[in-house]
C-alpha cells in the first residue's frame, strides 16, 4: 500500500527508528595463499527491532504484522580463490 509522504504508519514509523549495526574485517590473500579470511559481527547493538512490518491490505481490518530481526551474531568466514 502506497502512503503519500509523511504519511507513513506508525508501526512503519517505529522500525526505521532502529538500525542494524554490522562490523567485518578481513584480511585478503593470507600470505599469497588465495585464502581471504574475515571476522564478522551483525547487529553490534543487540536491538529488538521490528526488521519489516506491514500494516496489511485496506480489508485486513487494521491488522499489523512484522518480523523481528535475529539478535546478534558474530563468526568467522574463510575463503579459498582457485586458479589464481
Amino acid at each position: 500500500m502506497e502512503h503519500p509522504p509523511g504519511r507513513v504508519p506508525w508501526c512503519a514509523r517505529l522500525a526505521l527508528k532502529r538500525a542494524d549495526l554490522r562490523q567485518r574485517l578481513t584480511f585478503a590473500d593470507v600470505a599469497g595463499s588465495g585464502v581471504d579470511v574475515s571476522a564478522w559481527i551483525k547487529n553490534i547493538t543487540n536491538n529488538y527491532y521490528a526488521a519489516f512490518v506491514s500494516s496489511g491490505a485496506p480489508q485486513s481490518l487494521g491488522e499489523v504484522s512484522w518480523n523481528v530481526a535475529p539478535p546478534r551474531t558474530y563468526g568467522v568466514t574463510v575463503r579459498y580463490t582457485f586458479g589464481g
